[in-house]
């Protein structure tokens, strides 16, 4: 279930066979659903039958910069035999046309143990580049975690003015994640490097063997790890690897759920796999666990973890929600591992709790009501394939579920749960509040409020008689599956001091997309009582993307160590592909001064007005600074005057991957043209030093506002 940025939700369903427990044999459909309660339904065509493409159902999906909806792999029958597999198409839906166009398959599998190399249950993120990273997933069913996991990590780069999108393996080493089914994964809030969230197994043996707490990189599962995206690497040493005290209880392997509120990690639940906690095998009734854990990513080394407060209850196939007023929701689930008919009684978790960080305690929430002419003998909560997310109106919506052994036989509860409630969270201790809140936030403009990171925005706040509003928030639009919204970031623009209310006042978007990446928010505003207000929908941008075109000129002055690898492309990414393999200098016609220099094309969407900011971003590194560090310069040519003009201050150079970021605000007439119904800029990279060297060129990207 994913929200629109038009307020609408998507929503898709599995394939059921007919069997003695479930109605007729039910279709794959996706929906669109709108009204006032979500109660009006539209089926969005969608054609799965071509080459390369599969039913949605278990896809790793995340919205994307430009409001589309970026979904990858999903479940894959073969020949229709029953066989599960991974799918391996990926697909794109656009709100504003409501139609979803396949953008091709994956990449093939570098491994030699089978080719399939589709996704089932894989994690798609998109990164704060508006890349999208896809990772995990099962390729088919095997008893081997080994080869059942896609264990090789891809991203897919967007279309960006006349270059088309592609998808590329990030690169042949195999990094398994714990367990292939959505790992949980989290940004970093002050450098943007990827958290690679572990679990904990309750008993460890040789069916699990990545459950082994050791220090080799691929068997680290039970720990989390810190992932950096220019060097393609773990950290671990000097506060770059995110060690768990022993003390400190880990999430269980199935199905935790997992949310992150400003620069705090939650993690709650989950349990074990069955067969390795040694009570009757994979179809033990394994129980659940209470337990929460949370990592502080902003806080000092020996402050980043804690236990949380136990749940009230044990819960797996959870949604942990994140609520406005800085709360959060565990909603739905089960207590137990309930993929036996032996289980009797209730072993569902339907009811609510509040998490209040600020209290370190849990709440217990409204029971859910029945649904109307369901079955008594069959009732079931909201356990496994439940989904929960944030509405506009500061409500949640939760719906789905069925029993882990869902199409088991004499089971009468094995019937997947087709409906969904809406629950009103008490703020401020109130079951009234929708009537009195706080009134919409209204950001200064028409349409849609753009806002822009490490920019000023306008907005007018208001609340009622005898209240204030003292805290605003961006919370992103759900996209959310399996117990894990993959695309909640929320991010805190004012929180303390009373703002002024009914009149236009300024307050600063986020600095960078480390602290949450572009796309669409919902803005609250939350009064003095804790009550929130509906939401506007706001668009947090990045400049306009400009990307090297392979269709202009590539000018590259020095010696490339691999002539093949000289291509546009080769910039796109930053995967450690470099441009030309190492760049060597020449002498230029100054025979004091080595130089290497790249001239590069880039291509852009038409934006309809002349550019106020200029930038370039350049990923690169050298192999040695012995006898100096060379220096950076990047300058941007003028099509009216074929010069090139300075976009800012030199930098030194240093052996680790790096990005450094040139913007120019002025003097910018001429530097950016169209083209071929799309906009061009053109930047000359270039190093220097007194002696030779060698250059590591990873990526180049323009932007443009």
């Amino acid at each position: 279930m994913s929200l629109m940025p038009d307020k609408r939700l998507i929503i898709w369903n599995w394939r059921k066979p007919d069997d003695e427990n479930e109605d007729p044999d039910t279709p794959f459909r996706v929906w669109a659903v709108s009204g006032t309660n979500y109660s009006d339904l539209d089926i969005i065509p969608f054609d799965w039958s071509g080459t390369g493409r599969s039913q949605l159902f278990c896809t790793g999906h995340t919205w994307m910069f430009n409001g589309k909806l970026f979904m990858a792999g999903g479940h894959r029958m073969h020949n229709n035999n029953g066989q599960d597999y991974g799918g391996y198409g990926m697909y794109d839906y656009d709100p504003t046309t409501d139609e979803i166009d396949f953008l091709g398959t994956m990449t093939t599998y570098p491994d030699s143990s089978s080719t399939e190399m589709g996704r089932w249950y894989p994690t798609a993120y998109q990164l704060p580049n508006r890349h999208v990273l896809i990772m995990s997933g099962t390729r088919f069913v095997d008893s081997d975690p080994d080869i059942k996991q896609n264990r090789y990590w891809e991203i897919f780069a967007p279309t960006a003015g006349a270059e088309p999108s592609f998808v590329v393996r990030l690169d042949d080493m195999a990094r398994p994640t714990n367990g292939p089914y959505y790992p949980h994964v989290f940004m970093h809030p002050t450098n943007g490097d990827l958290i690679v969230c572990g679990n904990e197994y309750t008993k460890r043996n040789a069916t699990y063997p990545y459950a082994e707490e050791v220090t080799s990189d691929a068997s680290y599962t039970n720990q989390y790890r810190r992932f950096n995206l220019q060097s393609l690497a773990y950290g671990y040493v000097s506060g770059t690897y995110l060690e768990r005290p022993s003390t400190i209880q880990n999430a269980r392997v199935n199905y935790p759920s997992g949310v992150m509120v400003d620069g705090n990690i939650y993690r709650t639940g989950g349990s074990g796999n069955g067969s390795e906690d040694g009570d009757g095998g994979s179809n033990a009734a394994v129980p659940s666990i209470k337990k929460g854990i949370r990592l502080n990513l902003y806080g000092a080394t020996n402050e980043w973890w804690s236990q949380m407060a136990d749940m009230l209850v044990p819960r797996k196939n959870h949604t942990l929600v994140a609520l406005p007023d800085g709360n959060i929701l565990a909603m739905g689930g089960n207590e137990k591992r309930n993929n036996s008919s032996l289980i009797t009684g209730d072993i569902e978790a339907a009811t609510p709790e509040l998490y209040k960080p600020t209290a370190d305690s849990w709440l217990q929430m409204e029971t859910p009501p029945v649904d109307s002419g369901e079955d008594p003998q069959r009732v079931i909560g909201r356990p496994y394939h439940s989904v929960a997310l944030l509405l506009p109106d500061a409500r949640v919506i939760i719906a789905g579920g069925e029993l882990e052994g869902s199409n088991e036989t004499n089971n009468p509860r094995a019937l997947s749960k087709r409906s969904a409630h809406i629950f009103s969270p008490p703020y401020a201790n109130r079951n009234d509040w929708a009537s009195d809140r706080p009134a919409k936030p209204d950001p200064a403009g028409s349409g849609t409020a753009e806002l822009y990171y490490g920019e000023a925005f306008q907005a007018t706040f208001n609340a009622p008689s005898g209240r204030n509003v003292n805290r605003v928030v961006l919370i992103s639009l759900g996209s959310t599956t399996h117990a894990f919204n993959c695309n909640q970031h929320v991010y805190t623009i004012h929180s303390g001091s009373n703002l002024t209310l009914n009149q236009s006042i300024s307050l600063n978007a986020p600095a960078n997309p480390n602290l949450c990446p572009p796309g669409y928010y919902m803005m609250f505003a939350v009064d003095t009582y804790g009550i929130p207000s509906e939401a506007e929908i706001v668009l947090l941008k990045d400049l306009d993307m400009f990307v090297p075109f392979s269709g202009g000129t590539l000018k590259v002055l020095g010696q490339e160590s691999d002539s093949a690898q000289l291509a546009a492309t080769r910039l796109r990414i930053g995967d450690n592909k470099y441009l030309g393999g190492t760049i060597t200098s020449d002498i230029d016609n100054d025979p004091a001064v080595h130089v290497v220099a790249v001239e590069s094309e880039l291509t852009g969407d038409l934006s309809g007005s002349s550019a106020s900011k200029i930038r370039a971003q350049v990923e690169c590194s050298v192999t040695s600074i012995t006898g100096g560090a060379p220096q950076l310069n990047v300058y941007a040519y003028n099509w009216s005057s074929s010069t090139w003009v300075s976009m800012g201050s030199t930098v030194s150079m240093t052996t680790s991957d790096a990005q450094y970021e040139f913007v120019k605000t002025s003097g910018l007439s001429n530097l950016v043209t169209t083209d071929s119904g799309h906009e061009k800029m053109k930047f000359r990279i270039e190093w220097t030093r007194s002696t030779s060297f060698t250059v590591k060129f990873d990526k180049l990207e323009g932007g443009t506002r």
